[in-house]
């Protein structure tokens, strides 16, 4: 992927400060970059390993696409997955089957007895990795 490509991925994460040469690097494999909520667990564990970093520069070769500051990583995922409590009766759901989405159906066609993981949109046009061992990959799209 080509650096704007991957700075558009990773908008909801980077800062629009300039990387200096004083941050640290996290390099991306412009062949198989991360999905962005697979980069963001990468830089949490990351944060977490080095209390001392307060930002990241996201590099591919030579070039920083952006910096990603710590506190970026302590707000919601997205504003939308967020559950609603019991206590807030706005939140509902509603009857039925909606008219402008479908739920997509994904399966690890490695593993032998796959769990089926379902989603409304897909992280990065991505589908998920398999939610039983990562290392077997990215699940497909079943009918369901």
């Amino acid at each position: 992927m080509q650096p704007d490509e991957l700075r558009d991925r990773y908008r909801r994460l980077i800062s629009p400060d300039p990387a200096t040469e004083h941050d640290a690097r996290y390099p991306i494999d412009p062949a198989e970059p991360p999905a962005r909520i697979e980069l963001r667990d990468a830089l949490s564990q990351l944060f977490n390993a080095r209390p001392e970093l307060d930002r990241v520069a996201l590099v591919l070769g030579d070039t920083a696409l952006g910096v990603v500051h710590r506190a970026a990583l302590t707000e919601p995922v997205d504003p939308g997955s967020r559950s609603s409590s019991d206590a807030d009766p706005g939140m509902l759901g509603l009857p039925g089957r909606s008219t402008h989405y479908e739920l997509l159906y994904f399966q690890c066609p490695r593993c032998p007895d796959p769990a089926t993981q379902a989603l409304v949109f897909l992280n990065d046009g991505e589908p998920p990795l398999c939610s039983k061992d990562r290392t077997h990959g990215r699940t497909v799209l079943i009918n369901r």
